[in-house]
């Protein structure tokens, strides 16, 4: 390795680190603060909703209330979804697994939005700031 970096080089790792940095610390302190306890809309927008599930016998039952349950004037799919697959999976609900799967599509934005801007730029620091 030389021990002379480009300066080129070294912008674009000062830049790759400044936009990594939040990140990391908002997973860690999420990880760190989260509890497997429902939380204000948890209990109406999931909790209910997998409790109305487990009543529910057949599969065209459940697929049905899916679609059509309703929390507020919103319908929720993927919150519900996830929730209703976690408990699937694992037999019980666990609001620490569905928050970092929550709050991992963050990342998938993140990565989306560096697909869509200035795709055609060759200069890595520039494309990061």
């Amino acid at each position: 390795m030389p021990a002379h970096v480009p300066r080129s080089q070294l912008k674009a790792i000062v830049a790759t680190v400044l936009v990594i940095f939040p990140a990391i610390l908002f997973y860690a302190i999420l990880f760190r603060k989260a509890l497997n306890l429902p939380f204000d809309d948890d209990y109406e927008g999931l909790v209910d909703f997998l409790n109305h599930m487990a009543v529910l016998r057949s599969r065209p039952a459940k697929t049905s209330y899916f679609f059509a349950a309703q929390y507020n004037e919103y319908k929720i799919f993927f919150a519900r979804g996830s929730a209703w697959l976690v408990l699937r999976l694992f037999g019980h609900i666990d609001m620490r697994l569905l928050c970092a799967i929550g709050n991992a599509f963050v990342l998938i934005l993140a990565m989306l939005l560096w697909k869509m801007f200035l795709p055609n730029t060759k200069n890595l620091a520039a494309r990061l700031a």
